[in-house]
This record gives C-alpha cells, sequence and structure tokens, in this order.
C-alpha cells in the first residue's frame, strides 16, 4: 500500500479496510466487508494440513459433533514475539456467534508431529456497531511458520460449536511495530499546525484533544499513550468510527493519566491521499490501535475492532 495515495483511491481504500477488520465483522453489512470463507476456504484448514494438531488435542472427526461453525482469523500480521490472536466464530451463514466460552489450543506445525504450546480462553469483546466484535486471546509465537489453533466454544444457551482447527503463518517480523519496538518518528499533524479540524480528521464529531499533540512528543511525555490510526467517515469495514469513540470512551475515563491520539488515514479528502504515517508504520489494514508505554515503547497493538473495555486492562497494567 502506498502511503503517498499515488493509488486509485476506490481500490486503495478497500485494501485499507481489508481481511483483517472485514472477516471479523462479517455479519455486519456495507460496502468492504469480507464474506467469511466458506469451511475449508483459506482460513479454515482442511483435516489434513493440522493432523497432528487434531492427534495432540485428542480430537476425532468421526466423533465430534455439534452447532455447525467456521472460524475467521482477524489478526493480518502474526508475528515471532507477544501476540494479540483475534478471530470470529460465524455460523453456516456468516453470522457473527457472540459471547461464547471460547478456548483456544495452539500447535506448533513445524515438524510432522504438531507440538502443543498452549491453551487460553479468549475473551469476547463485542462492538458497538451491532452485530459485531472480536474473541481475543493474548499469546507468543517463538518462531516463523506454520502454526495452528484447535479452538472450542461453548455457546451462551449451553450447546457447543463443532470444533475447528485452523492454520496460519507466522512472520520472522510483523509489518506493523511490534511490542517492544520504539514507535517510528511520528510528526502527526495536530492543531497547533492546522487549527481546522475538518482537516485533520473525517470524525464527523471530533474531539479536538485527539488532535492537540504528535506521536513524538506523546512519547517523550513519560505517560502511555493510545495512538489510533482510523479513518470514520471512509473506512469500507465501517468499524474505524466505532472504534474511534471507543478511544474517546477510554480518554473520558482516563483524563490526563494517559495520552490519546487520532492519525487519520488520509492526508487529504479530496483527492484522497493516504497519510504519510500510515507507511512509516507499515499499516495495510485499519484500524490499527497501538499503546505506548510511560518510555515511549510499544506495549500493545490491537487491529481491528477495539474497545475501551480491552484497552483499559492495558493501560491500568501501565499506569500501577
Amino acid at each position: 500500500m502506498a502511503g503517498t495515495g499515488s493509488r486509485a483511491p476506490r481500490a486503495a481504500a478497500g485494501r485499507v479496510a481489508a481481511a483483517a477488520v472485514g472477516a471479523a465483522l462479517a455479519a455486519c453489512a456495507g460496502p468492504g466487508t469480507v464474506t467469511p470463507p466458506p469451511a475449508g476456504g483459506p482460513a479454515t484448514a482442511p483435516a489434513s494440513a493440522v493432523a497432528g494438531a487434531t492427534a495432540a488435542a485428542g480430537g476425532n472427526d468421526a466423533a465430534e459433533a455439534g452447532v455447525p461453525a467456521q472460524i475467521a482469523i482477524a489478526s493480518s500480521d502474526l508475528a515471532v514475539g507477544p501476540q494479540r490472536f483475534a478471530f470470529a466464530i460465524l455460523d453456516p451463514s456468516g453470522a457473527l456467534i457472540q459471547d461464547a466460552e471460547a478456548e483456544v489450543t495452539f500447535f506448533d506445525l513445524a515438524t510432522q508431529t504438531a507440538r502443543e504450546t498452549g491453551r487460553a480462553a479468549a475473551t469476547f469483546y463485542p462492538a458497538a456497531l451491532e452485530p459485531a466484535g472480536l474473541y481475543v486471546v493474548d499469546t507468543t509465537f517463538d518462531r516463523a511458520g506454520a502454526w495452528g489453533a484447535a479452538i472450542e466454544a461453548t455457546l451462551p444457551g449451553g450447546g457447543r460449536i463443532a470444533p475447528q482447527r485452523v492454520r496460519f503463518q507466522v512472520a520472522e517480523r510483523s509489518r506493523a511495530p511490534a511490542v517492544g519496538d520504539a514507535p517510528p518518528p511520528t510528526a502527526n499533524r495536530t492543531t497547533a499546525t492546522e487549527p481546522d479540524l475538518a482537516r485533520l480528521t473525517s470524525d464527523p464529531h471530533p474531539d479536538p484533544d485527539l488532535y492537540a499533540m504528535t506521536v513524538d512528543e506523546a512519547a517523550a511525555s513519560g505517560r502511555p499513550t493510545v495512538v489510533v490510526f482510523a479513518t470514520p467517515a471512509f473506512c469500507q469495514s465501517l468499524i474505524c468510527g466505532p472504534v474511534v469513540d471507543e478511544v474517546k470512551r477510554a480518554k473520558a475515563a482516563w483524563g490526563e493519566r494517559a495520552n490519546f491520539i487520532h492519525v487519520e488515514v488520509y492526508q487529504s479528502f479530496d483527492p484522497l491521499v493516504f497519510a504519510d504515517e500510515m507507511a512509516a508504520w507499515g499499516l495495510e489494514t485499519e484500524p490499527w490501535t497501538f499503546v505506548l508505554d510511560a518510555d515511549g515503547r510499544i506495549a500493545a497493538r490491537l487491529e481491528g475492532s477495539v474497545t475501551a473495555a480491552e484497552l483499559e486492562p492495558i493501560l491500568r497494567r501501565l499506569t500501577e
């Protein structure tokens, strides 16, 4: 994706709103929403692809039964190190299954015999745009290559989904800044240099405080910082505005204990021209939300749907 906006804006905007956010929100109507893959499609591994994981998990496809479901992975930039593994559980019609009690078991698929590396309960974070949301697990990948996940879930009514197994790739290095990295030098536009908020953001109801500080200034402030890259008015997945609103809610709760910044995806709206920060941060989808610690380093990186409820424990950890 060109940070200079040299490509056609309509096509580029479609790529920016791509799979990582769209797949997780497949139940939402609107342009740019990605139709979830059918069972056995790109996001759902064939049984043979994770046979080792099946054996390691004690699975037996012939004996397993449950509510039909499929998994849409909503993390497009997984790499070695601490990662937020986000996914949606979809019914056969593509509607999001919400509020299930989901558990994820991870497998390293480097050899014929899959190596189980950990198991954790997933947290479901409902998004303001109904029906939407993500299941999230924090995990760590210790090598690049092929990985698998076995996902089981109990529905609110007590039934269970048919166990799901997905296969995905982990890169040696993420495109976007990783946990522990210093953020790229970022002198984003602020009201100090551009007092007209309409030129700084496509948010129809902007909070001026989100445009008062550069990321460079925030990183040097000695306080944690939340930085959200999003385009509320042009986001084709429809979730950018709600994510910015969630950042506003977190700001209302945390006040001056943390900094909050919105970086608009576009530096020009007519024509649409990408902001240089998108390329500088290696962002190929949006929205993205980063949390910096008091030393100005990346403490958390959250792709796609984000809520104040998910940001709150991160900020609490950084301020206690």
